[in-house]
């Protein structure tokens, strides 16, 4: 005996099945959905608000041997960078040899951003001096400590003169930024000298000024390559891609031989990375993956 269900007594679909309430239900679930995504994308947003900064902070002011507290040799010319140099600072180093705060004796000169004090005879070793120059220093760029206090080597060693340019070359480097496409100045160079003398060079506050030969702008560099922060310039600030010149400058403000390098062999990273919210990625683009698949489902089990 055949026990096979005929047609009508089969359990169907069809008499339930209305195109209308389907349609009605898929666009109720992709709503529901869709909100979910947006509030989602919303708090993600706010989230980010108090953690993400679009400002970009340069740390070479808090290596100022003024701020950082690093010794400098006894023939030294402290630097920091100016809000201003229209004029020369009025400032000074400070001494407390005769119980009140007396000013050094020597001068202030200040070249472009670049404020350097200029004793009138060598600093004594392995002393400690005030400064007066807090309120002239540049806080643009969100640094904390306080230009007032400078202590000198133990020894009578002078300064290390500049160090010897080899080669030297950069390239713009696109990152993912929650500011939106942003891209940073990222500088390559090779010393002549050993990578012991490098680290004391940079260590007794010598630098690097890197100018920028269309704008005549000019910025610090002042740590060893080995820390990539100082090498890396944001830039939005300066978005032109001109000759650089790069300049040792030792610790005692003696120049070095600058060395240049030409805008039109600066390589501009051409992959741009949107920004990544949180560094998650967007529930917006969860969404549109689920809107594919569900839009797919129908002609699948249609089949």
């Amino acid at each position: 005996m055949d026990e096979t269900p005929t047609t009508a007594e089969t359990p169907s679909l069809e008499r339930w099945y209305d195109p209308r309430i389907v349609t009605l239900l898929q666009r109720s679930c992709f709503a529901a959905l869709l909100l979910t995504a947006l509030a989602g994308f919303s708090f993600s947003v706010g989230g980010d608000v108090e953690a993400c900064s679009c400002s970009y902070p340069n740390p070479a002011s808090e290596r100022s041997p003024l701020i950082s507290g690093t010794p400098v040799p006894i023939d030294a010319q402290p630097w920091f960078l100016a809000r201003s140099c229209s004029s020369d600072p009025p400032c000074s180093l400070l001494t407390y040899d005769a119980g009140a705060a007396e000013r050094l004796p020597g001068k202030v000169d200040c070249v472009r951003i670049i404020a350097r004090i200029i004793a009138d005879e060598p600093l004594t070793p392995g002393a400690s001096y005030s400064s007066d120059c807090d309120p002239y220093v540049d806080r643009g760029d969100g640094i904390q400590g306080r230009a007032d206090a400078l202590t000198v080597r133990g020894d009578t060693e002078p300064s290390l003169p500049p160090l010897t340019l080899v080669s030297a070359s950069a390239h713009v480097e696109r990152v993912d930024s929650c500011c939106g496409g942003d891209a940073k100045l990222i500088i390559d160079v090779e010393f002549a000298e050993d990578d012991a003398t490098v680290s004391r060079f940079f260590g007794e506050s010598g630098l690097i000024e890197a100018k920028y030969e269309s704008t005549d702008r000019v910025f610090v560099i002042p740590a060893a390559p080995d820390e990539r922060e100082f090498w890396e310039r944001d830039r939005g600030t300066d978005p032109e891609v001109s000759d650089i010149t790069l300049t040792p400058v030792s610790a005692n403000a003696l120049r070095g031989t600058p060395m240049t390098i030409a805008g039109d062999s600066i390589a501009v990273d051409p992959v741009y990375t949107p920004c990544s919210i949180g560094q998650e990625r967007s529930p917006l683009l969860l969404l549109a993956v689920f809107a594919i698949a569900w839009r797919r489902r129908p002609s699948r089990t249609g089949g």
